[in-house]
């Protein structure tokens, strides 16, 4: 008989190759697969409806010899054995190298019949009457099966004694995945077969294992881009070191998965770099756990990650023995390495290790035992456990280094927070706004509006008195206490601080002059309560100036490549200042422009006009009003609002020349004591020096 050459044979049609890859998958999440885990229901040997499993007596024996493959030759002294374990559960030695199983079977004569590998961990080749007729990987360059461990039923006929022998041949590799075992064979009619493999592979995939697995995968990828994505923001190593292993794992396990469900080509990618991948992800986490424990440059560490990034890089080569050696050797490297920083973690206390401890266990006990597996014979039990011992130990420590970073990322979002909070009262929330912006980190350099506000300038009256009788810290304590009294009445009227001056600051009204002229009164009521407390500490009680002026300017940020500030630059910010040197020299608490009152709602407050002046730095004249609502004193505000009409009699006499008259009229007021001695100095000082030819009324101001 003609053997088919490997290269030719008819493989499986798409829906077997699904389904059978499906099946396998679930199959692989449940645990190794053992000789006995593949029973069918074998009918009669000689029916021509009969499938056989083969999966008992088979005569096994550790070595080579192309011998082995002829139906004559003698294997009466080979020992009889059970497939699916590893060799060194055998009797048979050595654990590793080549080896050799053989069944006879019978059925009638001529009788077309199918032959399926249901699965092999390694290199294999079948032989039916001395002939190969498939082939998984192979055995003679002891190289791995590339192939997908289930091949379709190779049409195989019998010879006319009405007997088969059938050899494999198999390479038990150095890797404790790839160990020899065979599951089982099945021989039987080759139309019938086919069916036979989609039921029996369609039943397995209704196991939630292997779908599970892809799953994982998938959700670890997508973490894994997840945290990719939040590394691009935030230049962390342990976010990208994170980002890499997830990613890494995910699309192992996807991929091992999909392959086994027949979603990818098993013979492409994945065979090359699937262990690249794998290696790749554990030396990212060793990365990670470096930057998480704060340890750098420790040379076992860097071994570790060197050897299995190099163990990778022969993976994906799909290099032949020995070079396997160095794959489980580098995992259990990489699981010393492990326990030690677990050891570093927990003696430092570093925060969110505990975490880490459920999947951090398995993977160590998996990494040890592949590399102890390498020289010496584990119990059976390891075989059944390591699967589970991998793919839970990933997941669990991938979900664990997860929520470390998630946790560390909700640090970081906080103290961003705080940070921007504390950003904020550098620079008010409203002034970013004005600008356009809606964060701090937004406003560059350079940027400015021009907006029309109202200006407000508070100074406090003998500040330097107060702050040489204190000490710097109790300076700034009373500042901030006076500071905290102001605000919330700015605030309330929709203003914002944007500058502070040390005995005062400079505040914005962007909307209504009536809201400016409203805090000023609202802030003159704070200050009594300031005072009621202040004088209660055995201090004087404070005076303040509140000087508005309404009018278009600048905001915008000014300074260096290194550091910058808000700044407000006008000339409204200047008539502003001068509005608030009057109060002092009129005695009026607040003092507001003609421009501010003609802004504000007519008739809101009681408006008193001061004086018409020519401040410093202008060359028009300024009329100047008194809100008597800002006169903090009830008695002197109810007497200055008696003698409004009076004071206001007296200053059109002064504007109209008449000095006598004049002076007359302010030295009868009682409210206005200051005001008043302005006034009837300047009639005095007109009557000495005589009018000027221009005499218009109007003061003009040489001093700030």
């Amino acid at each position: 008989m003609a053997a088919p050459d490997p290269q030719t044979a008819r493989l499986p049609s798409p829906k077997v190759a699904a389904t059978l890859g499906l099946s396998l998958f679930a199959f692989l999440a449940a645990g190794p697969i053992s000789g006995g885990a593949v029973r069918a229901q074998a009918l009669a040997p000689g029916s021509p409806q009969a499938i056989q499993v083969l999966d008992g007596a088979w005569r096994f024996h550790a070595g080579d010899d192309p011998r082995w493959a002829a139906p004559d030759y003698d294997d009466s002294r080979w020992p009889v054995v059970e497939p699916g374990q590893p060799w060194g559960r055998m009797q048979a030695r050595p654990d590793r190298g080549l080896g050799w199983y053989r069944q006879r079977l019978a059925v009638d004569p001529g009788t077309q019949l199918g032959i399926g590998l249901l699965q092999v961990n390694d290199a294999a080749e079948i032989y039916v009457d001395g002939q190969r007729v498939v082939a998984h990987g192979d055995p003679s360059r002891r190289v791995p099966g590339k192939a997908l461990p289930f091949q379709g039923p190779v049409p195989v006929e019998a010879s006319a004694d009405g007997e088969i022998l059938v050899a494999v041949r198999v390479w038990a590799g150095l890797h404790p995945r790839y160990d020899g075992r065979i599951s089982a064979l099945l021989l039987g009619p080759a139309e019938t077969l086919p069916l036979y493999l989609d039921a029996l592979l369609l039943r397995r995939w209704r196991q939630p294992g292997g779908l599970g697995q892809f799953f994982v995968g998938l959700l670890l990828t997508g973490l894994g881009l997840l945290h990719a994505l939040i590394y691009r923001r935030r230049r962390a190593p342990e976010q990208g070191y994170f980002a890499l292993a997830a990613s890494l794992l995910g699309l192992h396990l996807s991929w091992q998965a999909g392959q086994f469900l027949g979603f990818f080509d098993p013979s492409g990618f994945y065979a090359h770099f699937s262990i690249l991948m794998r290696c790749s992800a554990y030396a990212a986490m060793l990365a990670f756990g470096t930057e998480l424990v704060g340890v750098h440059g420790r040379r076992p560490i860097q071994l570790a990650i060197a050897v299995l990034l190099l163990a990778g890089a022969f993976g994906a080569l799909q290099p032949a023995d020995p070079w396997w050696r160095l794959i489980p050797l580098a995992y259990g490297l990489a699981a010393v390495c492990g326990l030690g920083l677990l050891v570093r973690a927990l003696r430092r206390g570093t925060p969110g290790w505990p975490i880490l401890l459920p999947g951090f266990v398995p993977l160590v006990v998996w990494g040890l035992g592949d590399a102890f597996n390498n020289v010496l014979t584990l119990p059976a039990a390891y075989g059944q456990l390591r699967p589970w011992l991998s793919l839970t130990g990933t997941a669990l420590l991938s979900g664990g280094m997860s929520v470390i970073l998630a946790l560390r990322f909700a640090d970081s979002l906080d103290a961003l927070d705080q940070s921007y909070r504390a950003s904020a009262r550098f620079v008010p929330t409203a002034f970013l706004k004005l600008l356009g912006r809606e964060r701090i980190t937004e406003v560059q350099r350079g940027d400015g509006v021009a907006i029309e506000t109202t200006v407000m300038v508070c100074d406090i009256r003998d500040f330097s008195r107060l702050s040489e009788q204190r000490s710097p810290e109790a300076t700034f304590r009373f500042i901030n206490r006076f500071l905290a009294s102001m605000e919330p009445c700015i605030d309330a009227r929709g203003g914002f601080v944007a500058q502070y001056l040390g005995d005062g600051f400079l505040a914005l009204f962007p909307g209504e002059a009536a809201a400016a002229i409203a805090a000023a009164i609202d802030m003159q009521a704070a200050l009594e309560g300031f005072n009621a407390r202040w004088i209660a500490e055995g201090e004087r009680a404070l005076r303040i100036g509140l000087g508005l002026h309404s009018g278009r300017v600048m905001l915008g940020t000014i300074g260096g490549a290194a550091r910058m500030d808000a700044n407000v630059v006008s000339d409204a910010v200047n008539t502003a200042a001068r509005v608030e040197g009057l109060c002092k020299r009129y005695g009026a608490p607040v003092v507001i422009s003609e421009t501010t009152l003609s802004r504000a709602t007519p008739g809101a407050w009681q408006a008193c006009e001061l004086d018409a002046v020519v401040v410093k730095g202008r060359s028009q004249a300024l009329r100047v009003f008194e809100i008597l609502e800002g006169e903090p004193d009830a008695e002197l505000r109810t007497r200055k609002r008696s003698e409004a009409q009076a004071y206001a009699a007296a200053l059109a006499d002064f504007r109209a020349g008449d000095l006598d008259r004049a002076e007359a009229g302010f030295a009868a007021l009682r409210g206005r004591d200051q005001a008043a001695a302005v006034f009837i100095d300047r009639c005095r000082w007109l009557r000495r020096q005589g009018l000027p030819e221009a005499w218009d009324g109007v003061t003009r101001l040489t001093v700030k």
